[in-house]
């Protein structure tokens, strides 16, 4: 390129002036024709939306799934290995978190990530991306087992410690495995007060004598603990009330009525019982797959094209309720497809668990899709019973909000966009979300939003095992709300499906700590803490929050123990400004701008 530059400067060749310069010097010189009027730079208020490779927010699920996986299970260890350090004196390695990110964010790189690379490359990610989810989950499991020691689990029955990762306080499904209990016996579930949880046997293994229990947790601290135990009972034993309904295919709880249509497996009402609002558009279809063509007109992997033929899956196999118990139902609906571009081999097989927990206000789709077809986009479409000229995505350490409308050649080529866990159609009176726990695709017009779940290129990955071909599990959630996505809440849901209760079988002792307790926390719903790290280069622990809502204020980060210190620090650990301590010792209030990332390194006593 150096020598192509010094070619162009020969005075034989007929060219513009080239010469060498640096970026420095180049905004210098802009800066001054601007400030001087000969320069008029056009102005871009919004995303520098490029209007190419769509098609990447979707292909290789697989490999954007692993990715997702891993950098969620990366900051759980690095949370919970913080606080096994400052309380439990456990060894934190940051050479070993440096070499497993480093790891994980190899495939993030061009062309693997956004699924446009050769097949090689996803064989290579597979084995890459399990690997790092090994070793992330070692260290995991290490700061439960040093920090279940801490913990006072003595009781009836095995005592389960449920950790949250998040910095508010929640309640939730978490599936904890256990021997089973002798004949004519149940296993109860019972929080740290000893009153007993919703919960209902959701698979065994007579092999190993074991039974998988959904347990509704309520209440586990931010960032901490409760400890669940698990009691074997007699068959007389009474129940905790449960606040699910069902009839026929229609299902309640405290927060929502589902009705889905036994013939074509549609959504055809979702009511958000606090405002009693309708988010199905009046004769839609809610949560219809759609299979699309899908022949872009160049580069098969990167873009995307879903403007001519489409075929609605209506006539589901089978639609029936395959569990009903006190703590969730499931309405399974079974589809089979084949595109009719498609002349040989198997269907392509669609099985959905819609899942209504009590106690919770979202509705998890459950997925499994075994994909056969070519050149074809599968995506969910919810028709939201809303219209507004805007739909809201979340972004990284952020949202933004896209148009509904095609009026403009800015806006048709917006037609299919990316996002992190969810997007939202709203107005001031109610909402839906679309939530999702591995997809990145999403497209919102009129009042329809749609979320990418497949694609089938062919090219350059052309074998069938790799491109898209085969089973897929996935899991994307319909959460309906009052207000806007921020009274509704829609940031705090997409999070909790994404970083669920985590369950951590204990032994019997004494302890120091109690049976329920937080050990970080931010009460400010418009403030998040994504990061407790060890620092690298000192003992102190690194917290790092945002603001996502435009809300200017004092942030309060309450801390797991009494600290000697506090300092604000840039993205790279760089030291700035003091921050005081709360006479408690156990929280520091950080002043924080609207959308701002704030990074705050404490230093401990006695570390």
């Amino acid at each position: 390129m150096v020598d192509e530059a010094l070619r162009l400067k020969e005075p034989a060749v007929v060219f513009p002036k080239v010469q060498f310069s640096s970026a420095r010097s180049f905004f210098d010189d802009a800066e001054k024709a601007i400030d001087a009027g000969t320069v008029k730079p056009p102005v871009w208020n919004n995303e520098l939306y490029l209007a190419y490779h769509r098609g990447c927010y979707t292909t290789q699920a697989e490999t954007k799934k692993l990715i997702r996986q891993n950098e969620e299970l990366l900051q759980n260890a690095e949370k919970f290995a913080s606080i096994s350090f400052l309380s439990a004196n456990r060894p934190y390695s940051n050479s070993d978190f440096e070499e497993i990110w480093k790891r994980v964010l190899f495939d993030h790189f061009h062309d693997i990530m956004p699924g446009s690379g050769i097949a090689v490359n996803y064989e290579d990610a597979e084995r890459n991306l399990t690997d790092a989810s090994l070793r992330s989950q070692k260290i995991l499991d290490g700061a439960f087992d040093s920090l279940n020691g801490l913990i006072d689990t003595r009781g009836e029955g095995i005592p389960v410690v449920v950790y949250n990762p998040l910095s508010w306080d929640r309640s939730g499904s978490v599936q904890i495995q256990a021997a089973e209990p002798p004949a004519g016996q149940h296993l109860e579930a019972r929080d740290s007060s000893g009153r007993a949880l919703l919960s209902q046997t959701v698979g065994s293994d007579a092999a190993a004598h074991k039974v998988t229990l959904d347990v509704a947790v309520k209440d586990v601290p931010a960032l901490g603990y409760q400890v669940v135990r698990l009691v074997a009972v007699g068959s007389a034993a009474r129940p905790a009330p449960t606040t699910l309904k069902v009839d026929g295919t229609s299902i309640e709880n405290e927060f929502l009525r589902l009705k889905i249509d036994a013939h074509t497996g549609c959504v055809t009402s979702l009511v958000d019982k606090t405002g009693n609002h309708e988010s199905v558009a009046q004769g839609g279809c809610g949560n219809l797959l759609q299979a699309f063509k899908d022949v872009p007109r160049t580069q098969d992997a990167w873009e995307i094209r879903f403007d001519e033929d489409v075929w609605d899956l209506k006539q589901p196999q089978s639609v029936s309720v395959t569990e009903h118990g006190p703590e969730r139902v499931v309405v399974r609906i079974e589809h089979s497809f084949r595109a009719p571009t498609r002349k040989d081999g198997p269907d392509s097989t669609i099985r959905q668990g819609l899942v209504v927990y009590a106690g919770a206000p979202r509705v998890d789709v459950n997925t499994v899709v075994d994909w056969h077809e070519q050149h074809v986009l599968l995506k969910a479409a919810f028709p939201v019973n809303v219209h507004s000229d805007k739909a809201t995505f979340e972004i990284p350490y952020g949202t933004i909000e896209r148009p509904t409308t095609r009026n403009t050649p800015e806006e048709q080529g917006m037609f299919e966009v990316p996002a992190l866990r969810w997007g939202d159609l709203s107005n001031e009176t109610q909402g839906f979300s679309l939530l999702n726990a591995s997809k990145y695709g999403y497209d919102a017009k009129d009042n329809v939003i749609r979320l990418s779940l497949l694609r089938s290129p062919q090219m350059p990955a052309p074998d069938n095992r790799i491109a898209d071909q085969g089973l897929h599990e996935f899991t994307y959630s319909l959460f309906a709300h009052s207000g806007g996505w921020r009274a509704g809440g829609t940031m705090r849901q997409g999070y909790e499906l994404n970083y669920p209760l985590i369950a951590s079988v204990a032994q019997t002792h004494a302890g120091s700590w109690p049976a329920k307790q937080s050990l970080a926390r931010i009460d400010e719903g418009n403030a998040i803490l994504t990061v407790m790290k060890k620092a690298e280069d000192t003992d102190g622990v690194i917290f790092r929050f945002y603001e996502f809502e435009g809300k200017a204020g004092d942030v309060r980060l309450e801390l797991p123990r009494k600290a000697a210190s506090a300092v604000e620090t840039d993205l790279m650990e760089k030291r700035g400004k003091a921050l005081a301590i709360a006479p408690s010792g156990r929280e520091v209030v950080v002043p924080t701008g609207a959308y701002e990332i704030k990074t705050v390194e404490v230093t401990f006593a006695n570390r």
